[in-house]
């Protein structure tokens, strides 16, 4: 209530929000205040990154105060200067890796960094490639994005395969975004348990 009667009482909602971070010895109810008393709920993220030292902390804390988490997920984007850790305080925060890699798929504007930044937070390699093939609508891209985030060609190859339904086309996307044909060739065979389809 105290916390409500500050925003009322205060014009600058970031201001008052730090001060209730200073006052209050319990940040997570704090900040769950804070989205009680904020109608702004974007701001009110931006407000706590800037009151909480911790941005991971504060992301995860941002996830608990909001029950729309793609909304929740936005906002951190927008809040962090820093995507990439973003997107690892995201998949931190969040218990469903699949929806969240979505949700970090339509909060950047940026896939081929996004695709990388999902590498890096996630350390299943090919459930991470499964999931930037359900949040990509671009197959194409989406196997280049793989190769470029993934420092083992073939096991990216057989990541594709995994998460390909249709293995020629996945076949065709491997040889375009690898430059050793060589190479691809054999992750071919490794990927494929049909050798006679393969060749």
């Amino acid at each position: 209530l105290c916390c409500q009667c500050c925003f009322i009482s205060c014009d600058n909602g970031c201001l008052c929000c730090q001060c209730c971070f200073i006052s209050c010895d319990n940040w997570w109810l704090c900040c769950q205040c804070c989205f009680i008393s904020c109608d702004n709920w974007c701001l009110c993220c931006q407000c706590c990154f800037i009151s909480c030292d911790n941005g991971c902390l504060c992301c995860q804390r941002c996830f608990i105060s909001c029950d729309n988490w793609w909304l929740c997920c936005q906002c951190c984007f927008i809040s962090c200067d820093n995507w990439c850790l973003c997107c690892q305080c995201c998949f931190i925060s969040c218990d469903n890796w699949w929806l969240c890699c979505q949700c970090c798929f339509i909060s950047c504007d940026n896939w081929w960094l996004c695709c990388q930044c999902c590498f890096i937070s996630c350390d299943n390699g090919c459930l991470c490639c499964q999931c930037c093939f359900i949040s990509c609508d671009n197959w194409w891209l989406c196997c280049q994005c793989c190769f470029i985030s993934c420092d083992n060609g073939c096991l990216c190859c057989q990541c594709c395969f995994i998460s390909c339904d249709n293995w020629w086309l996945c076949c065709h996307c491997c040889f375009i975004s690898c430059d050793n044909w060589w190479l691809c060739c054999h992750c071919c065979f490794i990927s494929c348990d049909n050798w006679w389809l393969c060749c």
